[in-house]
């Protein structure tokens, strides 16, 4: 992320407001446009229209149609697009390579200034928004959402229906066409529009980009010119000259002869648009709900937060997210009443937003009252706490904040900054004051509660077009017991292992003992006293910026589901200390194998390693009971998911036979684990060499010869949605490097014809992709299709016809298509290179593929022959194949 010096905020001439950042260190460059106008903006006669303006607008414009588009010439160049519609805004936004920004952004501008909206194109993406519906009818953030507003006083717009459906727009699709056109006159003006820039170009580059394409906008209103001005001079008497226009209140000015200037259009200074056409919220009486959801334990608390500083949102999500010991969720966690949770902010105007806090529930163990009251006792305690949080903790918490977003592509930073979660970058003395008046309004009596649980028993009634089985609830008060002690002393929480009594789930009626909880202090992780005397083989790589070092099971030693939910729940409290250190510790699942990263400088490293070790070998009672919920509820997403999903999920499994032998046991099974160290130097290699003989496992062994190629198989799958869905994994045929680039180029040629194909001219449903795909060590193509009107035996017909449909286009490969299209390959390999961070993993990634490395000659050898002797093997050996698709879970 750009430093503040190098970004700039200008106004065009025709009045679009720009954001540019220059990033140097960027290996991607990015534009969002933001227009101030979303769902509470269309007219009350075609709810869902701002939604289905959003996809119009891909489908075609005035400079650029079919493949020429941006929604199909994006992903052939390896980019990401996408959009949103939210409330009060609308964004769509590209990420490219820094080389194609140009390009890029002169179709991005197009497709919103001159659109054609076509009434064949809004006939289709109708459909599609009529089977998103469908399968946000079952989407849990969705029915949360939408029971939230029931909390806020009526009539608002946040209590129409917003996604839209075929119901809501009808079969007059030309009255469709001309309510989309209104729509877009009326409010795609300069005005109202937002350009945001990043990457590495400079400034002065970007806003030269800025300038060429966001003038192409019609100019707001509100900086129009005056209209000519009528000068009328008065006789001696007032009465205006033969001729002349009498004043527009038809009086004459009695005073001494001079000159009278009319005008109908005053120029306004220039000013934040759309500040006041959407109305305020407010809270009515009864703010406790409660929704029943088959599939989900949540407790949700919501605030108003007027006149917000969004900036103070991401460092409230720091302090919220903090796992280190004594934090609140590290609290919670071991108190057996939350796995997890996260900040969301569901609703935002210019003047107000609604945050909203998730707690993802344990599974109840007792009485849902007792519950509720031992949870919301600790969460209002921490607020008060956080009035008390000094201003070294703000900046050191604000700093977390920031190095979070850091992490982030270009485009998600635009993301973040436009409509999501900013980094807060104000100067210390306005960033405590901001934050000040967000906690002044983060009180437990303007909050409102929503309990979400497959235990709830609620009527049936219909909430901004969703069916939802939702309650208003008595809520009873708590008192607390006792004041939090600050932050020495042991947390008795924290220290029980066993299931034993639970002070805050005993306390009397409406009372609550209290556990210490504290906020980050300044400690560090002790460094290991002594180093053992042995040590393994561990890979090296030189490199530039903050040592990495990645452990993970090698391909085919597959960690069960719980075992690896075990492994990620041992680590949450190292993994917060280690962020607190200015280091980064995580276990996560990439690609369908585990991967422990652990990022510091050299001091933090051994320290980091030393702490990890012992959590592995020996997990705590508490981290077992945590991790057998996290793998009950990864399970239940296997089915409770979006369908594609579902599939996508157990494709790992499908492929390694993963969670076929469940290990009961609470350690680490003796599995083969590699290790590299990415930078360092060599006393730091040595450290952590000898450091992971220790490790329960074994790290580094001498290789096996691979195991032979396990055929393709089929899987079907229940799902809980009733869409059908089909995915097909298509692995390569070789294990050479001409074979990995011959797929890598193939996906880019498949992916924008296979969507033209089924979300365009069949128009089967949603969910249309196809892209290469990298899982468990095996690379392919990937084709995933998910459709409320389609069988699965017509999706995964549909897959193996345009598989071999493709021969006819693959037999006219010349060798300059193929320098063409394998252009953004070549490059993106290059740019990883100078990207210490990203260059780890895409390493990492080739390294579990066991094949020779790809590199920019890979591509460079490939030829027409090649590729038709590589599409052949393709086509030619459906047997070769993954093949999952899914069954209701109820007939």
């Amino acid at each position: 992320m750009a430093p503040a010096d190098r970004q700039q905020r200008i106004r065009l001439a025709n009045g679009v407001r720009v954001r540019l950042i220059e990033d140097p260190a960027a290996t991607q460059s990015a534009a969002l446009l933001q227009l101030a106008a979303g769902s509470h903006h269309e007219p009350a006669a075609w709810p869902g229209l701002a939604h289905l303006l959003e996809h119009v607008l891909f489908t075609g414009s005035k400079g650029f149609q079919e493949s020429d588009r941006l929604m199909a010439w994006v992903p052939a160049q390896g980019g990401k697009l996408n959009a949103t519609t939210l409330t009060t805004s609308t964004a769509w936004f590209v990420g490219v390579n820094p080389a194609q920004l140009d390009a890029a952004l002169a179709r991005l501008v197009d497709m919103l200034a001159f659109p054609l909206m076509a009434v064949e194109a809004i006939a289709q993406e109708v459909a599609v928004i009529d089977a998103e519906y469908r399968m946000l009818a079952s989407h849990t953030e969705t029915l949360t959402s939408a029971a939230l507003s029931h909390a806020f006083a009526q009539p608002h717009p946040l209590h129409r229906f917003q996604v839209g459906n075929q119901a809501s727009f009808g079969e007059d699709n030309a009255a469709l066409q001309r309510a989309l056109r209104a729509y877009h006159r009326r409010f795609f003006h300069a005005g109202r529009l937002t350009l945001w820039l990043q990457g590495p170009q400079p400034l002065a580059e970007q806003r030269a980009l800025a300038e060429r394409w966001g003038n192409l906008f019609r100019p707001d209103p509100a900086l129009a010119p005056p209209r000519r001005i009528l000068r009328i001079p008065l006789t001696a008497s007032g009465s205006a000259m033969a001729g002349a226009r009498p004043p527009a209140d038809g009086m004459a000015n009695s005073s001494s002869p001079r000159t009278h200037c009319i005008s109908n259009a005053p120029r306004l200074a220039r000013r934040t648009p759309c500040t006041d056409d959407v109305p305020r919220l407010a809270l009515q009486p009864h703010r406790a709900f409660a929704l029943h959801h088959a599939a989900a334990h949540l407790m949700l608390y919501s605030f108003i937060i007027d006149d917000p500083a969004v900036e103070t949102f991401s460092l409230l999500q720091a302090l919220l997210q903090d796992t280190a010991a004594y934090s609140l969720l590290a609290t919670l966690r071991a108190a057996g009443l939350c796995d997890d949770l996260r900040l969301l902010e569901p609703w935002r105007s210019p003047v107000q937003s609604v945050l909203t806090i998730e707690f993802q529930l344990c599974e109840p163990a007792g009485e849902s009252a007792t519950l509720r009251r031992s949870l919301e006792v600790l969460f209002t305690r921490w607020l008060v706490m956080l009035q008390d949080l000094p201003a070294g903790g703000l900046s050191h918490y604000a700093a977390l904040a920031l190095q979070r977003f850091r992490q982030h592509e270009p485009l998600d930073q635009l993301r973040a900054r436009a409509f999501s979660l900013p980094p807060p970058e104000s100067k210390a003395e306005r960033l405590a004051a901001r934050w000040q008046h967000l906690l002044s309004q983060l009180r437990p009596e303007r909050m409102t509660r929503l309990e979400v649980s497959p235990e709830i028993i609620a009527d049936r009634r219909e909430v901004q077009g969703f069916w939802l089985e939702l309650n208003a609830v008595e809520w009873p008060g708590v008192a607390c017991q006792q004041e939090n002690a600050g932050s020495g002393g042991d947390n008795p929480l924290m220290n029980a292992e066993s299931g034993g009594a639970n002070p805050l789930l005993n306390a009397g009626p409406g009372v609550a003992a209290l556990p210490v909880m504290a906020f980050y202090s300044g400690a560090s992780l002790p460094s290991p006293s002594i180093l053992p005397s042995e040590s393994v083989a561990l890979h090296s790589v030189p490199g530039s910026g903050i040592p990495c070092l990645l452990l993970s099971p090698l391909p085919d030693q597959p960690l069960s589901p719980r075992v690896a939910a075990i492994v990620t729940s041992s680590l949450q409290t190292v993994s917060g200390d280690c962020l607190h250190n200015g280091g980064e510790l995580s276990f996560s699942r990439r690609q369908g194998i585990w991967l422990l990263q652990l990022r510091g400088n050299s001091e933090l490293l051994p320290s980091a390693l030393n702490a990890v070790i012992p959590q592995l070998i020996a997990p705590s009672a508490s981290a077992i009971r945590t991790g057998e919920r996290l793998a009950r509820r990864a399970r239940q997403r296997l089915t409770s998911d979006i369908a594609v999903r579902c599939l996508l999920a157990q494709l790992p499994g499908l492929i390694r036979g993963e969670g076929a032998a469940e290990d009961n046991g609470p350690h680490l099974p003796h599995l083969r684990w590699s290790a590299t160290l990415y930078g360092g130097d060599k006393a730091l290699s040595l450290a952590l060499a000898r450091l992971l003989s220790r490790f329960p496992a074994e790290v580094n062994p001498e290789p096996l010869i691979p195991a032979a190629r396990v055929p393709g198989r089929s899987l079907q799958c229940p799902t809980e949605s009733r869409d059908a869905a089909a995915v097909v994994f298509c692995p390569l045929t070789e294990s050479t490097a001409a074979c990995l680039a011959a797929w890598q180029l193939m996906a880019v040629l498949f992916e924008p014809r296979f969507f033209q194909q089924y979300r365009v001219e069949k128009n089967i449903g949603y969910v249309v992709s196809c892209r290469f795909h990298q899982v468990s060590g095996v690379a392919g193509l990937l084709f995933a299709l998910q459709s409320p009107s389609r069988s699965v035996e017509e999706l995964l017909g549909y897959i193996a016809e345009f598989i071999m449909q493709r021969a006819e286009g693959i037999d006219g490969l010349t060798e300059e298509a193929i320098r063409d299209v394998s252009l953004p390959l070549r490059e993106g390999l290059h740019e990883a290179v100078f990207n210490p961070t990203a260059y780890c993993l895409t390493d990492w990634q080739q390294r579990q593929l066991a094949l020779p490395a790809l590199t920019a000659d890979s591509f460079a050898q490939l030829s027409p022959i090649s590729i038709r002797k590589y599409y052949r093997q393709l086509a030619h050996h459906p047997e070769c194949w993954w093949q999952l698709s899914n069954f209701p879970l109820t007939p």
